[in-house]
Formats: structure tokens, sequence, C-alpha cells
């Protein structure tokens, strides 16, 4: 069963059966998330997609050369004029500061598995094109490769359906969907909906963001970011997918057409925006560091 609420066919984590739940698992497990991103539980609609693309890149998943290659790609981007907003601000939408860490958590687990993403993916797009490669050696670097210990993850909440979102809710959620864009696509970035239980978050960063939205300053970003990943993507050893997993022709066209969709107009656009969005919460540590953290180097205007 697809998610109705999903804006592209994506199989529902409470729906996933068989062979899917296991791959569902064992994502949530390399990753060291909760959760299963939205191009995941997409590739799941398509028979064989989701098991030949996790098969390409997981190897990646567990060396060294991907999260080396997405912190290149994270710290090689601009984006001026962007800093922390005050806590009043956000005191005065009601979110504390216990909040904001909790927001700042989810939006940091986000970063961290859409950075490593955007890169995997464009390898597995370069393994459909026919590049030769061999998969990275399995068990080098960590087992899993995650922000920190599962075990310290915020209980996040959970990822409301678009159809779930108040009027008001449902705005803010498109609204900053449109920012950063360069191209058309039905995606809309799920970690938007997960901020909805946060509206008053959603507000201020729709505000904060507008003047970088209108001079073309997230575009600028997002497009650095695909074509960065694009090409490390080409470089990172990959393999042709699981034995026994081969693609026909007409899966082979979907499986490329989601990755293309995903990769160029929607996770290399979060890849900055998760990082914005981080920057604009008010750094409890005071360190000014936190805009690198989160994935994107963000200069202060």
């Amino acid at each position: 069963m697809t998610g109705v609420s999903d804006p592209v066919p994506a199989v529902r984590e409470a729906d996933a059966r068989g062979r899917t739940a296991e791959l569902f698992d064992e994502i949530r497990q390399t990753l060291g998330v909760p959760y299963v991103n939205l191009v995941w539980r997409h590739l799941a609609t398509i028979p064989g997609g989701l098991e030949w693309t996790w098969g390409v890149v997981r190897p990646l998943y567990r060396g060294a050369e991907l999260p080396e290659a997405a912190s290149v790609i994270r710290d090689g981007i601009d984006v001026g004029g962007i800093g922390d907003l005050p806590p009043f601000l956000f005191d005065a939408v009601g979110i504390g500061a216990a909040e904001r860490c909790r927001i700042d958590a989810l939006i940091a687990s986000y970063n961290h598995v859409n950075g490593l993403a955007l890169v995997a993916l464009m390898a597995a797009r370069a393994a459909l094109s026919g590049r030769d490669g061999i998969s990275g050696p399995e068990g080098r670097g960590a087992e899993r490769i995650s922000l920190r210990g599962s075990a310290d993850w915020v209980d996040f909440p959970r990822l409301p359906g678009l159809d779930e979102l108040p009027a008001h809710v449902h705005a803010l959620v498109l609204g900053l969907d449109g920012y950063g864009r360069v191209g058309d696509t039905p995606v809309v970035a799920s970690l938007y909906r997960h901020l909805a239980h946060w509206p008053g978050f959603l507000a201020l960063a729709w505000l904060a963001l507008r003047p970088a939205q209108e001079d073309g300053r997230l575009a600028a970003g997002v497009r650095m970011a695909v074509d960065g990943a694009r090409r490390a993507g080409r470089e990172l050893p990959h393999g042709i997918g699981p034995p026994g997993v081969r693609l026909d022709i007409d899966t082979h066209n979907s499986v490329e057409a989601g990755l293309t969709e995903f990769t160029e107009r929607a996770i290399g656009r979060m890849v900055v925006m998760g990082a914005c969005l981080r920057r604009l919460i008010p750094d409890p540590a005071g360190d000014g560091d936190r805009g690198m953290s989160g994935g994107v180097r963000i200069q202060r205007g």
C-alpha cells in the first residue's frame, strides 16, 4: 500500500512487509535514524528498485569515501547573510529552549542523512549509466554511520501527512518547500512536514530565508551542491547491484527517473535548505559553528 498523503508514490513504513520491511530496517540501522526517507520509500514501489539501489550503495555507507565526499560537498557551499535568530523571537511564538533543541536535533538528523544520500544516489545513477566500478569493501570504517548513537536520538514526533495539516500550516510547508527549487517536482520535502509540529518555527524560517530565496542565493547553493555531488558520485567505487537482482528495461527506467528526480530536484535542495534552517536556531553552546556541523557552511553577511 502506498501512502496516500505522500507527494509521490511511496510505501509507508507502517505498511512495509516482507523483504521491503527488512530493507527498511536495515536502512534505519545503517544510518542510525528512526525513520526511512521518502526516496527509499518511493523506490520500494518499483519492483526490485529498492533492493537493487540499496545493494549498490550499502557498501558505500560502510566505507570511508562516502562521508568524506559528502563533507567536501557540504563544506564547499556558501550561502551568505543567514544568521541565528534571537531567542526572544522563538519565545514569542511559544518555542522555548527545550523545544529549540528538539527542532535542532530533528533537522540535524535530516541533514546527516540527506548529505550522504545525495552523493550515494549519484553513484547509483552512475552505475545505472553503465560505468564500470566495484563495490566498496564491506566493513571498512564503522558498521553504521550516524550523527550520534541511536540511543541518544531525540524521540521525534510522528511524520504527518500533508492532508492532516491545518490550512495555514499546509501553506507554510508548501511555501518553504518552494525555496531553493531549481526545477519542477512533485516531491515535498519530508523535513517540512516533520517541522509542522512547530508552525511558529516554519513561519520564522519563511520570513528569515525570504531574501535569500528572492535574490537567488538559495538556488545557487543548490546547483553547487548537486554539481559537486554528481562529480563525487561518479568517482566513488560502486557495484552493479546485489546478486540475483536484475533490472529489466522498464524497471531500469523507473529507477533512473526516480533517482534523477530526487537527487537533482529534492535531496540536493534539502542539503542546502536543511543547513540554512538549522543555522537560524540560536546556538546553546555559543560557539557559532552549528552551521557547519549541520552540513553546509553558512557565512554571516
